[in-house]
């Protein structure tokens, strides 16, 4: 038994931070109350006094990619190169331990184009080995001619490859096994632990969570997986059903692709793009996603659905509405829900979704947005219509799409503002929401008696440093199963 005491605790739901102590017990809330109140009840139990610190849930990002985040540890940064020659730097200085060269990041609304076919460029650049770089949404890859041959494709075509193109060559880009893994996923684990967050949903696969799953009860994150529709019949897919695990990982919906991204420009649209005729991409009809619903209903499964554009949004909420529910509080969930036509937030509340929002992706978007959609961008990133429509609401990072920040995170959802006040006035400050609403969106717990001790101490109090001043508060500890994971505190 083991009572922590902070100057203030932040419990969800509650309007403000009063004294306050949890009591953790073989992993999990026992208690939460006054001080006082939690010392009387278990005057035996080791003490660990917070000071002023503030003990709140530790936070969750909802929608991650641990595949691409350890495979970004040995990759090349793009996210600085705006043209082909500064590309071409950036790759040539690339590491040299891994047999391919790979590369994150690439911002398609910042990057000048291409003069030529990318696979030429790409073999220029690393000439001796396969390359594969993706651009900032993971929607288009781009690969040279070695690359291509090692993943078994055409090596005569421009190396571009959109969407569900590039699996093959992203199958080939291996991930690391045994202790390298561990070790990887040690280091981001680290990463996420300093900024507060302590569990996650990722949604890499199943070849990530076969990995995962051989030290369940050891992993330095609460895992949430996922499974691709075409890994279905893969023999490690036996057993696979929503809710199943143990230890620390969980296996979670059947994943689905409903279109692709605003900044690959194939986001599903009602209308088209500003200047074109082309509504972006829709990966199902009505019928065939229905079947993929029931499919998944079949094997024990709920669904996530990828839905950005707002064609593919109101596509969600038509189809999935149709269906009962896996289980009440397993939910169908859209996957990004970036732009909703007005109105259509009630019909995602009257199909029961659940919708998981990247506010963070407004950093890169909102630019985009205005200039592709126009008005039309009076419905992207719709929280305040969400959450008054009773949608429930998540935050995701997307990452390496997005950065696993969530008190930039916070800031977007709150501000719609990035770090040095742009846009003024906030972009579509209509739909801004409020500080307790947005942390609301972001913990892994509620702070209740029976739930896992999932908890975080911060520097300050989020509600009274208001959004202004949210990038001054400091992650100083976290508990994951009552264990702190910051050293012991």
């Amino acid at each position: 038994m083991r009572v922590i005491i902070a100057g203030k605790l932040l419990r969800p739901g509650e309007p403000a931070c009063v004294p306050g102590s949890v009591a953790i017990q073989a992993g999990r809330i026992a208690a939460a109350g006054s001080p006082d109140e939690i010392r009387s009840r278990f005057p035996n139990a080791a003490v660990c006094d917070l000071d002023d610190a503030v003990l709140c849930p530790a936070f969750a990002d909802r929608h991650l990619h641990l595949a691409e985040l350890v495979q970004r540890e040995a990759a090349v940064d793009l996210s600085a190169c705006t043209d082909e020659a500064g590309l071409a730097r950036a790759l040539a200085s690339g590491r040299r331990e891994s047999t391919w060269t790979s590369g994150y990041g690439l911002d398609l609304h910042r990057f000048a184009g291409w003069s030529r076919h990318p696979r030429g460029l790409l073999d220029e650049a690393v000439p001796n080995r396969p390359c594969a770089i993706f651009s900032r949404d993971l929607h288009s890859l781009f690969a040279n001619t070695q690359a291509l041959a090692a993943a078994g494709l055409d090596a005569s075509g421009d190396g571009h490859l959109a969407e569900d193109e590039g699996r093959p060559v992203r199958d080939a880009l291996s991930l690391p096994d045994g202790e390298a893994w561990q070790q990887a996923l040690g280091r981001v684990a680290s990463r996420l632990h300093a900024q507060g967050i302590v569990a996650v949903d990722d949604f890499s696969g199943l070849p990530v969570h076969a990995r995962l799953a051989v030290r369940a009860a050891e992993l330095p994150l609460r895992i949430r997986s996922c499974i691709h529709l075409h890994e279905l019949d893969d023999p490690r897919a036996a057993g696979y059903a929503t809710g199943a695990g143990q230890g620390r990982l969980r296996c979670g919906p059947l994943k689905l692709f409903g279109d692709g991204s605003l900044g690959s420009r194939s986001a599903w649209m009602i209308a088209p793009y500003a200047r074109s005729t082309d509504c972006g991409w829709s990966a199902f009809d009505d019928a065939e996603l229905g079947a993929r619903v029931r499919l998944a209903r079949s094997r024990g499964l709920c669904v996530a659905l990828h839905a950005i554009g707002d064609a593919a949004v109101r596509q969600a909420a038509r189809v999935l509405g149709a269906f009962a529910p896996l289980a009440p509080d397993r939910p169908d969930r859209i996957e990004h829900a970036q732009h909703l036509a007005p109105g259509d937030e009630r019909l995602l509340a009257a199909a029961g979704l659940g919708a998981c929002v990247n506010p963070v992706h407004m950093e890169a978007d909102w630019q985009a947005a205005d200039r592709l959609l126009g008005a039309r961008a009076a419905g992207s990133y719709a929280l305040r219509s969400m959450l008054a429509a009773g949608i429930p609401l998540v935050f995701g990072s997307d990452a390496p799409v997005g950065e696993t920040d969530p008190v930039a995170a916070l800031r977007w959802a709150v501000l719609r503002q990035d770090a040095r006040g742009r846009p003024a006035g906030g972009w579509h400050a209509e739909q801004r929401i409020e500080l307790a609403a947005a942390l609301d969106c972001c913990w892994a717990s509620w702070l209740r008696p029976g739930e896992a001790a999932d908890l975080q101490a911060l520097d300050r109090d989020p509600l009274a440093l208001g959004a202004e001043r949210l990038d001054e508060l400091h992650c100083l500890q976290v508990w994951l199963d009552g264990q702190a994971r910051l050293g012991e505190g």
